[in-house]
């Protein structure tokens, strides 16, 4: 009888060519990754679903994945399986028999994004790979005018990539634009960089998104016209005839900024 399972997976995206490319089982990419050893482990075909595709080079702290089989190894089992055979950059955090009726790709009820911005006058060495920096501050009011109209339920089609014959109506529920004093990530594992000289005191500026769905393209395409309008670049009010199709959206961010925070389900 084949069970269930839902996997909590953390992957840093440098590396692969997003979740899944056309050719679906590509080594190259996160889930091709998976599935090659996942069909080791269980000598089955397996079919991996995802709560989101994220594209190239984008990471995840918690992507959800779910899958049939009737292996009967347990849930500690599996996990130590793939974490053994799995590239260090990919990680199963969590491993769980869900519900027949569970479907990462289909029930899930938001979604969450982080953008990462550092400012300063240094770059940061070792966050480079993993943050967008630039040497000016933007102007964050305006980028929340911008962003309060973009909040609630809109047909978000002119901030994609792509045709669709599909609904491109989706809510919004959260964007929030939050600027902090940026920790260097390793200063919580080695005291030496938070005592350096050479130590970048950056600012760091986080844009939170949250919504029920994502359009190809939908998260990188909102936060690049975001930085253009908080650049000068373009006014606040450029939103609304974006949403109506009269004006294009700014090109994207870079996707190595970018980071899939979690998925929540019904």
């Amino acid at each position: 009888m084949a069970q269930n399972i839902q996997l909590t997976i953390e992957y840093d995206g440098s590396r692969y060519h997003g979740w899944q490319s056309a050719r679906k089982e590509s080594s190259s990419t996160i889930s091709g990754r998976i599935c090659d050893v996942l069909r080791r482990m269980t000598n089955e075909e397996i079919t991996l679903f995802c709560g989101e595709k994220t594209e190239t080079n984008v990471h995840a702290f918690q992507q959800t994945a779910s899958f049939h089989t009737t292996c009967r190894m347990s849930s500690e089992e599996i996990r130590q399986y793939l974490n053994h055979y799995l590239p260090l950059d990919i990680v199963i955090h969590s491993v769980s028999p869900v519900s027949e009726r569970f479907h990462a790709e289909l029930n899930s009820h938001t979604i969450t994004y982080r953008y990462r911005i550092l400012t300063g006058t240094v770059p940061d060495v070792f966050q480079r790979k993993y943050a967008d920096f630039r040497t000016d501050f933007p102007d964050i009011q305006a980028m929340e005018r911008a962003a309060d109209s973009l909040i609630g339920t809109h047909d978000f089609r002119s901030f994609s990539t792509g045709k669709t014959k599909k609904s491109t109506t989706r809510e919004l529920c959260t964007l929030k634009i939050l600027s902090m004093r940026s920790e260097n990530l390793l200063q919580h594992f080695d005291p030496f960089f938070s005592s350096s000289p050479f130590y970048p005191e950056n600012e760091e500026i986080d844009i939170l998104l949250i919504a029920n769905g994502f359009l190809r393209q939908m998260p990188q395409r909102i936060i690049g016209t975001l930085l253009e309008i908080g650049y000068g670049k373009r006014t606040p009010d450029c939103i609304e005839h974006i949403l109506k199709g009269t004006e294009n959206s700014s090109p994207h961010c870079i996707n190595n900024a970018l980071f899939l925070e979690r998925i929540d389900y019904i």
